[in-house]
């Protein structure tokens, strides 16, 4: 999780000039198995950045694959275009999903779940634990 965040934090920095980043965590709905549950836990990444063509998206998740703009030239983005790819390979390890949201001139979001590790005893009591 840490090397994920590290790449789409390191990402949303490169790219954004003006506005800010904002990272967010939170604990989503809870998977019933069995006798035991587990939570999602959602991450996420937002910029005001420049944006991302939406015919760009879908290849953003291959190796070596950047976007290459008049803007990302000014901000001087150096990259090897693989953080998108590895953040994708190690979500997918974790059983988790990632997607990425963005719109040109507006900012990007990449948000990731995955399922935490630790079981939730459905009968355990919220004074008993």
């Amino acid at each position: 999780i840490k090397q994920i965040l590290l790449n789409l934090i390191s990402n949303a920095y490169k790219f954004t000039s003006r506005g800010g980043i904002k990272v967010s965590v939170k604990l989503d709905r809870t998977l019933r198995e069995a006798s035991k549950s587990k939570r999602l836990i959602e991450f996420s990444v937002k910029d005001t950045g420049y944006g991302i063509p939406q015919e760009h998206l879908e290849c953003l998740f291959q190796r070596h694959r950047m976007v290459h703009t008049d803007e990302s030239r000014r901000l001087n983005s150096k990259g090897s275009g693989l953080g998108l790819m590895i953040s994708k390979k190690l979500v997918d390890k974790l059983g988790g999903n990632i997607k990425l949201e963005s719109e040109e001139n507006k900012g990007t979001k990449v948000t990731f779940t995955v399922v935490e590790k630790k079981e939730i005893d459905s009968q355990c009591k919220p004074t008993g634990c």
